[in-house]
């Protein structure tokens, strides 16, 4: 991890974090992402302002806690069973009566993302990399196995949560897991069905109680009969659509600086109204250094993750692990008060990326914005 930001404009990487921050004097310190939360409490114990999730990540690494959660809250929760270890969650698998079953793990995320068991016979060879991948830890793993539920449409809702408070306007989102998500921005609430309501209601009372303020997202599967699942959260920036929803917060310096001190600010999004982002992939960013290149005029409508400049040309960095679903190194995106605007600057971005074996799904757009008509008739629209 010698190299991700080296090279970027207006970015200074440093190495040691930790003496940086014992020798010099910082504003801020900022921890979007997952497991920092030592570098968290050792800037708090400088009197260092925070802006990162802390301890209130714990709902979205321990799957089970989510469920208890949930249920703790009187909200519905997906019928499930959690095993202890990769053999004992083999004998579950291999039984005919369970097939037909979503499976997830705890702790580990993006590593290992979750799967969908139709029988054993399928999911033996994915039993095989696993075994390989997790070597003596498949034994300490937690996994959730649920039940699949006949939702109408799945929706996300996405922004930042400042000690409990949820700042608006927020981003609902219709997600095409793993090819990109198409959203716009609801300034209330009130405009959501009651069950997403009650689920947001719920988890501002945790978030204030853990001090949370960062960047948060959650998946909401909602039934013909109105009832609303929360499926998994985010506590981190979401992906999708992380890169068009930092970029159209025109005042993102302000939520981060005042919401580090327990101040909630509304988000200027200026005249954004719909968002939308795309998945980039490529086959040769598992295990391999990619060259990355796109026309100047699209640079404030891509996004390359875990990458460096060299010699003023862009690199994204080999995946670590090596797994084949790890195979994204960015994005495309847009915002715009018009719906098909949006869609065809993005699709404009996506397409002017050259790169070895870069590729996307074609129709994630279109099939976002069906999902964004199901949602509508929901009561979930603009």
């Amino acid at each position: 991890m010698l190299y991700p930001g080296r090279g970027l404009k207006n970015v200074e990487r440093v190495d040691r974090p930790l003496r940086y921050l014992i020798e010099n004097e910082v504003d801020l310190v900022c921890a979007p992402h997952l497991n920092h939360d030592d570098l968290e409490f050792a800037a708090k114990s400088m009197g260092i302002p925070v802006f990162g999730g802390g301890e209130g990540c714990e709902i979205e690494q321990d799957r089970w806690f989510l469920k208890e959660f949930l249920a703790s809250h009187d909200l519905p929760v997906i019928n499930s069973v959690e095993i202890a270890g990769i053999d004992a969650l083999q004998d579950y698998l291999e039984k005919p009566a369970n097939e037909d079953k979503h499976i997830k793990v705890s702790t580990i995320r993006g590593d290992m993302n979750t799967f969908h068991h139709r029988d054993w016979i399928e999911t033996s060879d994915r039993f095989v990399s696993m075994r390989k991948q997790l070597g003596p830890i498949g034994s300490q793993l937690r996994w959730v196995v649920e039940d699949p539920i006949p939702s109408v449409t799945e929706v996300t809702v996405e922004g930042f949560f400042i000690d409990g408070a949820l700042l608006e306007p927020f981003m609902v989102g219709m997600e095409i897991k793993d090819a990109g998500e198409f959203g716009f921005y609801c300034d209330s609430i009130k405009k959501l069905p009651v069950g997403i309501q009650k689920i947001l209601a719920a988890l501002s009372e945790y978030f204030a109680k853990a001090k949370y303020r960062n960047f948060f997202a959650v998946e909401i599967r909602i039934l013909e009969n109105g009832d609303c699942y929360a499926t998994d959260m985010c506590c981190r920036i979401p992906v999708p659509p992380g890169s068009a929803l930092t970029r159209s917060t025109k005042n993102l310096i302000e939520i981060m600086t005042k919401g580090a001190q327990g101040i909630a600010v509304a988000v200027d999004v200026g005249d954004a109204k719909f968002l939308t982002e795309i998945e980039l992939k490529s086959p040769w960013a598992i295990d391999g250094f990619l060259h990355v290149r796109y026309p100047k005029e699209f640079q404030d409508n891509l996004s390359l993750f875990s990458h460096c400049l060299i010699d003023g040309e862009n690199w994204c960095l080999p995946h670590v692990p090596t797994d084949p679903e790890m195979d994204g190194f960015g994005s495309a995106f847009a915002f715009s008060s018009d719906m098909e605007e949006c869609a065809e600057e993005c699709k404009e971005a996506a397409d002017s990326v050259q790169a070895i074996g870069v590729h996307y799904k074609s129709d994630t757009l279109e099939t976002a914005r069906e999902e964004l008509a199901k949602a509508a008739k929901l009561g979930i629209k603009p």
